[in-house]
């Protein structure tokens, strides 16, 4: 065996993998998009990474719950991070996978980022796919109440085919031409199904073989909207926003900033207190105490966006 064959057989041996990698992260992206209604453009990688890292995080509130979160906005619409990440935790994340900007995630950090972002069921599905390095793989196409399903078999060695165990489950959509049933053989060559959903129902399909099984997850319609400011109670527990100055003054070092601001992101000091406009940087004050952390006023008021309050700078 010469060196040309031997570097393409190793070629070819780690493109394996790689596809069955890419294979997966797809099941999230498109769980991503089926949930929120997003298009299937090709750049949504790069407006992922660059909405997450190179813009601030925005409070939501869930239209069907009310409930708030934290999230980002790609299209025009928000997505949640789950109302399960504090501030402190989403901003840590933040971090963690935007250490220099949105050109240093990669893959392993943008499929940790998008696990943030699915349904736990596409997760679930996701963490399916990945058991092995390929198999049968269930994808599917949500518009509207129209769904479309795609299966097909990724080749393992010398497997290129298995055969179905068992008839597929569908719940919570109606798919009047199932042709995949016990016996059904699953090859590389993609077949597709249509299925019409239920109203806003989620829907869930199974389908088993004799090598390994699949499983394809709809979510509910989520539908999130943009707040620009937290309710009172959580603002006095998550703490209050002031603006310290990057060239600070021992006497005027810092001022209340926007409260719908997250930490680390820039802000400024203006007048009455500032009378020529410094730029500072966002950092959150912990209360133990309702109100704790805001800065004084002028007239007594605390914690009002904008507002020209001072404080004593930082030891």
């Amino acid at each position: 065996m010469n060196i040309e064959q031997s570097i393409l057989i190793l070629a070819v041996s780690l493109s394996v993998p790689l596809a069955a990698a890419d294979d997966c992260t797809a099941i999230l992206e498109q769980g991503i998009r089926n949930t929120y209604q997003l298009s299937s453009g090709s750049d949504f990688q790069s407006n992922m990474k660059s909405s997450f890292c190179d813009k601030s995080l925005n409070r939501l509130q869930d239209k069907s719950s009310g409930g708030f979160s934290l999230g980002v906005t790609i299209e025009g619409f928000p997505l949640s991070m789950g109302a399960q990440n504090s501030e402190q935790s989403a901003n840590d994340l933040k971090k963690e996978l935007c250490s220099d900007g949105s050109s240093s995630m990669n893959d392993k950090k943008y499929e940790r980022l998008l696990q943030t972002l699915a349904d736990k069921n596409v997760v679930d599905a996701w963490s399916l796919c990945k058991k092995t390095d390929g198999g049968l793989i269930l994808e599917g196409d949500a518009h509207d109440d129209s769904l479309t399903l795609r299966l097909r078999f990724r080749n393992v060695g010398s497997v290129h085919e298995t055969t179905l165990t068992a008839p597929t489950q569908v719940i919570g959509a109606s798919c009047p031409s199932m042709q995949w049933n016990t016996g059904t053989k699953i090859t590389g060559s993609e077949q597709m199904i249509y299925c019409q959903r239920f109203a806003d129902q989620a829907v869930t399909v199974l389908v088993n073989s004799d090598f390994n099984g699949a499983r394809f997850y709809l979510p509910k319609p989520a539908k999130f909207e943009v707040v620009k400011s937290s309710p009172v109670h959580e603002t006095a527990t998550e703490g209050f926003r002031n603006c310290y100055l990057i060239a600070t003054n021992p006497t005027l070092a810092a001022c209340p900033a926007d409260q719908s601001l997250s930490e680390g992101a820039s802000c400024s000091c203006g007048p009455p207190a500032f009378p020529v406009p410094q730029m500072g940087t966002v950092k959150i004050s912990k209360p133990s105490l309702p109100g704790e952390g805001a800065l004084p006023l002028p007239g007594g008021s605390m914690g009002i966006p904008g507002a020209g309050g001072v404080l004593p700078a930082p030891k």
